[in-house]
């Protein structure tokens, strides 16, 4: 093994954890900003049906998009996960 470290399950699993923790925390925020924004449309009688809809476009684009990267980054670390195994049974 070429002095580099290999992650173990245990490394690897907290990581993907942590990457999951701050796409949920990043979507809270985006949920939070939708709501305020509607609260204030309310509020200043502009709400519309089709505002509703596009926020709510908004939130699932962003959530969809967040899911797609947390999932990219946790397969990365599971791939640098393995080749860091193969490497260190050679």
């Amino acid at each position: 093994m070429n002095g580099e470290r290999v992650d173990t399950a245990a490394e690897s699993d907290r990581r993907t954890a942590t990457t999951a923790s701050d796409a949920q925390e990043r979507l809270g925020e985006v949920v939070a900003v939708v709501v305020e924004v509607a609260a204030e449309a309310g509020e200043a009688g502009t709400y519309t049906y089709d505002m509703g809809r596009a926020l709510t476009e908004v939130v699932t684009k962003a959530g969809a998009r967040m899911a797609a990267e947390a999932e990219i980054r946790g397969f990365a670390g599971g791939w640098r996960e393995a080749v860091g195994h193969a490497e260190a049974r050679r």
